[in-house]
């Protein structure tokens, strides 16, 4: 989101979904990354924001409590969802879909387990990856 270029381009995507037939993901690590997009008050800042904004559906993972001001205020969350977000497990999220929410537990089969699984390797033992 550093270069103003893309972030019209991915504008223009978002607006163009249903012509195009695709769908689009924005995948932050913390919301607050937002604060660094342009500066204040600028186009990029806005641009960025917007796109938060147009996105229907949002998954929401744990969240560590220094973001849960952030993370509610953005996304709009409710007293219930935002206490629920930094007790969240492995694979579950909370799905919001414009006034909806559902707390949801992904489940893998065991082929995509072997393919996602991280901790392994995480804990320094590649060679024992399932």
């Amino acid at each position: 989101m550093a270069h103003p270029a893309l972030l019209r381009r991915m504008d223009a995507h978002w607006r163009l979904a249903r012509y195009y037939g695709i769908a689009n993901m924005l995948i932050f690590h913390r919301l607050s990354d937002l604060d660094n997009v342009g500066d204040a008050g600028t186009a990029q800042r806005s641009l960025a924001a917007a796109l938060l904004a147009n996105a229907e559906t949002r998954v929401i993972d744990r969240q560590e409590t220094d973001q849960l001001g952030t993370t509610a205020r953005a996304l709009g969350l409710t007293g219930t969802e935002t206490t629920l977000l930094p007790t969240l497990g492995l694979g579950q999220g909370l799905w919001r879909n414009r006034n909806r929410s559902f707390l949801v537990q992904a489940q893998l089969h065991p082929d995509e387990a072997r393919l996602f699984e991280t901790g392994t390797k995480a804990r320094g033992n590649p060679s024992k990856v399932p």
